[in-house]
């Protein structure tokens, strides 16, 4: 682990033990991308510290993710950083209870890549936006729980890139545009429950349907994605937190747009990602 993700990871631990904030939301994890001649990785942490209360919380959010791809010949390494202000509400039903936030903020990304004999390098201000809700069956229902998530991106300014080929500078290179859009639903199947010997509390086992859709402004595509997964929960706060969620699931990408298969058309890549969340309420 490299100083950067020490420092992030030290972070969030201070925050979990010692923060003053009402309520701290986080997740982190990290998936493998594999496709015909490509395969990477990549890591991510979230987190938000909330304040006020359940009908209204607002506080700051952050996230980082790192990623490294090798597309045939091709290495790819980027970095993302966001910080930015985090909405949410809570809110119980006698059918539904329901979870809303949304998020706005200030986006750095710098990447590069190289296969040998050319190499590039581009930083970027972009203004990013996500959010979502979640819709759960308190009688835990067939396809009674449905997580659906938006992200949204796009340039504050054009990006800046160093470009060079076999050493000598390319003076007319042009910036990669990052601007995209994400959509994905996730549907929960059947809550299981777990009988693991605790009186006090209540886990319980969820397949997962994963969809999705995204489109990418560089690249000029279209990609859905399909799949499946599984979630643990455990009821706590008068509330079931879910704890961890493996899925695995496959992008295809659509054909260019305007042009046919085109030069920029993939084939589909299967995605394999866990996430470990992190909720701890203070003053309580």
């Amino acid at each position: 682990m490299d100083m950067k993700k020490f420092i992030l990871f030290f972070s969030l631990f201070w925050l979990v033990t010692n923060g003053q904030g009402q309520e701290l939301i986080a997740c982190f994890g990290g998936g493998r991308l594999a496709a015909e001649r490509l395969h990477g990785d990549f890591e991510f942490l979230e987190a938000r510290l909330m304040f006020g209360r359940a009908k209204l919380q607002v506080g700051p959010a952050f996230n980082a993710t790192w990623a490294y791809v090798v597309d045939h010949d091709f290495y790819y390494q980027g970095r993302e950083y966001i910080g930015g202000l985090s909405l949410a509400s809570w809110k119980r039903g006698l059918r539904l209870d329901r979870y809303v936030w949304a998020s706005a903020g200030y986006r750095w990304s710098n990447d590069r890549g190289s296969d040998g004999h050319y190499e590039a390098w581009q930083d970027d201000r972009l203004a990013y936006f996500l959010g979502g809700w979640r819709l759960s069956d308190p009688l835990d229902g067939w396809l009674g729980d449905n997580l659906a998530m938006f992200e949204f991106q796009t340039p504050l300014q054009n990006g800046q890139i160093t470009a060079r080929f076999e050493g000598d500078t390319i003076k007319d290179a042009r910036p990669f545009n990052k601007e995209r859009l994400r959509l994905v639903d996730e549907i929960g199947v059947k809550a299981l429950p777990l009988f693991l010997g605790f009186a006090w509390q209540e886990f319980r086992f969820t397949p997962l349907i994963h969809l999705g859709y995204g489109w990418e402004r560089g690249a000029e595509r279209q990609f859905w994605e399909a799949g499946a997964g599984f979630s643990f929960s455990i009821y706590k706060d008068s509330w079931y937190q879910e704890l961890f969620k493996i899925k695995a699931f496959q992008r295809q990408d659509f054909y260019a747009l305007n042009s046919g298969r085109g030069e920029n058309y993939r084939p589909a890549a299967w995605q394999v990602e866990i996430n470990i969340n992190i909720n701890k309420k203070f003053g309580r």
